[in-house]
């Protein structure tokens, strides 16, 4: 923008801003149900991974308030992948406090809640507004995040689908019958801590449980028939001392990738251990 009255030089000077744009950084813990942590920076701090520890430690006062049991249950912790919070120090207070994380692949916005979700909503909220000082700025912000409804927490939580699984759960359907006739039965958990237990700690992630034991599947998920071959694998149907049962269409295939198998016929209903080296 250029302005010029009567007897102005020819070249015209430009506006000069009198006051860059100054921020306010916000440091913001949610869950489903709502707001657990608001921390308002002072101008001109370093987020690094001491005052990132001060923080945690603040949230874990304030899950403690806010989440009763929640602590001694597990907390399930999802942020990126950003250098503060992967530094050892980081690490030694989550471990500390037996928090897991969960991974966060990059490029996949379903992780990304409050990038995508939070704060678009809170920068369409801001837009156009003008606050005195940075106190006035801090008690809006505060006000709005603890004014949302637990509802809109819920939702990018609780109900939107990940984009990336909806795909592979497409590919994955096309071998859904035919995994089926191996004795092979699919299924889907949305919960995000449902895997913790098993060190599932990034999705979407494939794994195959055998009495219990899971192996987990290394190769591309965009590939169903990959996964049909590794899920009827040999090394899939084998357990350490015990003789697998298997279906009819895993018998045949045995049979055929085989030249020397022993297989005992029993009842429908047959039950009884046995010890038999194949």
């Amino acid at each position: 923008m250029a302005w010029g009255h009567t007897g102005s030089p020819t070249r015209l000077r430009k506006a000069r801003q009198a006051l860059s744009a100054r921020k306010l950084m916000v440091i913001v813990f949610w869950d489903a149900q709502g707001i657990l942590l608001i921390e308002c920076m002072t101008r001109g701090t370093t987020i690094n991974s001491e005052v990132y520890c001060r923080t945690l430690k603040k949230l874990k006062r304030a899950i403690q308030n806010k989440r009763r049991g929640l602590l001694s249950s597990g907390v399930v912790l999802l942020h990126d992948n950003t250098r503060t919070h992967t530094a050892v120090r980081t690490g030694e207070v989550l471990l500390k406090f037996k928090w897991d994380v969960f991974q966060h692949p990059p490029y996949i916005p379903d992780l990304a809640p409050s990038d995508f979700h939070l704060f678009t909503a809170m920068k369409k909220w801001l837009g156009g507004q003008h606050f005195a000082d940075d106190e006035e700025l801090k008690n809006a912000v505060t006000h709005w995040l603890k004014s949302q409804a637990a509802a809109f927490y819920a939702e990018v939580i609780d109900e939107e689908d990940c984009e990336v699984c909806l795909d592979i759960l497409k590919d994955l359907e096309e071998i859904d019958e035919e995994a089926n006739l191996f004795g092979v039965k699919f299924v889907k958990v949305k919960e995000p801590t449902a895997g913790v237990q098993w060190g599932v700690h990034s999705v979407p992630t494939l794994a195959y449980f055998r009495k219990g034991v899971p192996a987990f599947y290394e190769g591309s998920l965009s590939d169903p028939e990959g996964v049909l071959d590794w899920l009827t694998s040999q090394d899939m149907i084998e357990l350490r001392n015990e003789i697998e049962e298997v279906s009819r269409k895993m018998l045949d295939k045995l049979l055929q990738e085989n030249d020397f198998i022993t297989i005992f016929f029993c009842e429908h209903n047959f039950s009884h251990p046995l010890s038999m080296v194949n």
